[in-house]
């Protein structure tokens, strides 16, 4: 009798799993097009001129939904990179310098020095549309008291 080996069955097996997971990588990858496509965002925020040296980008819909979610990002020396989902965004900036004398660690304390309506209590929106690149700047102003 000519009964197939337990090593030709794994082959006849895997081959039918090959295909079968080749199909369905493309289903995901097809389906995930727009997810692939989140606009992407890049820009400088500065202080009365002078790029932000430490700071935080956050770019929050408008609108509460499932599919809705915050994008952040960390701002460097002036800069800051991210990518997030099309739709009307309020924009918080924080921004941060050494405050006061050194903790025990010897790092220095940070404050947040600009004012809450920047972020806490921002009225900045923008309009992120994509998948193209788009590049935001932001020049805020500090009174006169807080310099």
């Amino acid at each position: 009798m000519n009964r197939p080996t337990a090593r030709a069955t794994f082959r006849h097996i895997s081959r039918g799993w090959s295909l079968a997971g080749r199909c369905i990588l493309l289903l995901i990858a097809v389906s995930g097009c727009d997810r692939m496509r989140t606009p992407h965002v890049a820009g400088k925020v500065t202080v009365d001129g002078a790029p932000v040296a430490t700071g935080k980008i956050t770019f929050t819909p408008l609108t509460q939904g499932d599919d809705e979610i915050e994008a952040s990002s960390e701002i460097r020396n002036g800069g800051f990179s991210l990518n997030c989902p099309a739709g009307q965004r309020r924009v918080s900036i924080f921004a941060f310098r050494p405050a006061g004398t050194p903790g025990p660690d010897g790092k220095p304390h940070m404050e947040q020095y600009i004012p809450k309506t920047y972020n806490l209590e921002s009225t900045q929106v923008v309009e992120i549309a994509g998948p193209e690149m788009q590049n935001l700047n932001f020049d805020l102003s500090l009174p006169t008291a807080a310099r």
